[in-house]
């Protein structure tokens, strides 16, 4: 079993003592900002950056890079999406990344998720047709999801055979954590066993959304 030590509620390097703190310091800001578009020339660019690294699926967040945050209107209070470099956008919960405690497993289970996807791209670029399993949707956002094994099941399958480094590299410009050179080995081994025991699939945005937490992408 991993055993994860909590910790406060971080967004980059700045603390809370409680998620109501993080979460009231979050939307003082989205309300002074207001409706907008926050690309890498604004000064709060790596902010948002730092707030989307504690959701819990910031990398199919991020997909191959976030272009820009927008802060839209939704009745009496903010919302945020993502548009990334590829244009595409998608929505983000900017409250569930505040609810996060930051723990010891997010960065290497980032790293892994980093790790492995050329092989992702390489399967959706394989398909002949980016059509959702379940619902034949194509028109939407798609997603590649590990199905039976999940992610969740392969990475902490993995995990729990071998100690796994605590320290990371920053990626240059996706603002997440992937491995150090000198954990290259211990890398090599994990894209090994997941190219190996995963099962992939395509499903739309939807469809990927409404399957249990644990079992998603």
């Amino acid at each position: 079993m991993l055993i994860l030590t909590n910790m406060i509620y971080k967004i980059g390097d700045i603390k809370f003592r409680t998620k109501q703190n993080c979460e009231a310091f979050v939307r003082d800001k989205l309300n002074k900002l207001g409706e907008t578009c926050i690309d890498n020339t604004h000064n709060e660019f790596q902010f948002f950056n730092d707030l989307i690294k504690n959701h819990p699926e910031s990398q199919v967040k991020v997909g191959k890079g976030i272009k820009e945050f927008i802060i839209i209107r939704n009745k009496n209070s903010y919302g945020l999406h993502l548009k990334r470099v590829d244009d595409t956008i998608t929505d983000c919960s900017w409250l569930y990344c505040c609810f996060k405690k930051v723990n010891p497993m997010t960065n290497i289970l980032c790293s892994m998720r980093y790790s492995v996807r050329p092989f992702i791209t390489n399967f959706r670029e394989s398909q002949e047709e980016l059509k959702c399993l379940y619902c034949g949707d194509k028109d939407n956002e798609i997603h590649i999801d590990h199905h039976e094994p999940s992610f969740y099941t392969l990475s902490n399958t993995f995990l729990r055979s071998r100690e796994y480094p605590n320290e990371f590299d920053d990626h240059p410009t996706q603002y997440f954590a992937i491995f150090k050179e000198e954990d290259k080995e211990y890398e090599e081994a994990w894209i090994e066993y997941h190219n190996k025991n995963c099962n992939l699939q395509v499903l739309c945005k939807k469809c990927n959304q409404s399957k249990p937490k644990f079992t998603r992408v």
